[in-house]
Formats: structure tokens, sequence, C-alpha cells
């Protein structure tokens, strides 16, 4: 009877300790499913960084494809320039402008004056006049 008894409470013990390893065995396996979930979802977000890190190389090396056929472009037009400006005689040379002088050479008003100079005498004669015959020279 008591063997009964202890045989009983030795399956009942046994049963207990199985039902706590199958639970704690349920609770690692889910564990263990969430775990690999977060892992594929940090490895898919890996991925399209790196994707998308590599995307932006290629754009950066474009761009420095571009810029660098852009300078060379600029170094041809400024030979080109350069070339046309040796070509071109440099006859006239330009006076530095000055602060007196603020319109062209052609139009100064130092050049007016020079080249139509104020009448020494004044002439009686009226401008507005309507009526002028000039005098016949004998």
């Amino acid at each position: 009877m008591y063997s009964l008894y202890f045989q009983t409470l030795r399956q009942i013990k046994d049963n207990q300790k199985e039902n706590v390893l199958m639970a704690a065995l349920g609770a690692m396996q889910e564990k263990n499913t969430e775990l690999e979930n977060s892992l594929t979802a940090e490895t898919r977000f890996k991925q399209e960084l790196f994707s998308a890190l590599a995307e932006e190389r290629r754009q950066i090396k474009v761009l420095q494809i571009s810029v660098s056929e852009r300078e060379a472009v600029i170094v041809e037009l400024k030979s080109k320039i350069a070339e046309v400006m040796a070509l071109i005689p440099s006859t006239t040379t330009y006076q530095p402008l000055n602060s007196e002088r603020t319109s062209s050479p052609l139009f100064s008003a130092k050049l007016c004056q020079e080249q139509f100079p104020a009448p020494a005498t004044i002439s009686n004669l009226n401008p507005n006049a309507s009526d002028y015959t000039p005098k016949m020279a004998i």
C-alpha cells in the first residue's frame, strides 16, 4: 500500500518535472522563432541598406565622370579663347577709367570740347529768326 502510494507520488512528481520541462521547451521554441524572425528582418534591412549604398556609390561615380568631362570641356574652351585672343591684333590701347569720365571715350565731354570749341565772340544774330537771308558777296 505504501509502495503504491510512493509509486503514485513519484509518477506525479515525474509528470510535474516533465510538464515543467515541456513548458520550458515550448518557451525556448517560441523565443527561437522570435529570434529567427528578428534576424530575418535585420538581414533584410541590411540588404536594403547595402543596395542603397551601392546605388549612391554608382550615382557618385556618374557625377564624378560628368564633372571630369565638364572640366575637360572648360579647359578646352579656355585654350580656344586663349588662341583667339592671341590672334586678335591689339592696335589700340585703352586708358583705365577714371572717376571723372562716366561715358564712353567717343562721347566724352572732353572730346566734344576739343572738337567743337565754344565760339570766341558772341553773335548778334538771332538763331531762332524765321527769316534769314544771307548777304550777297560783291
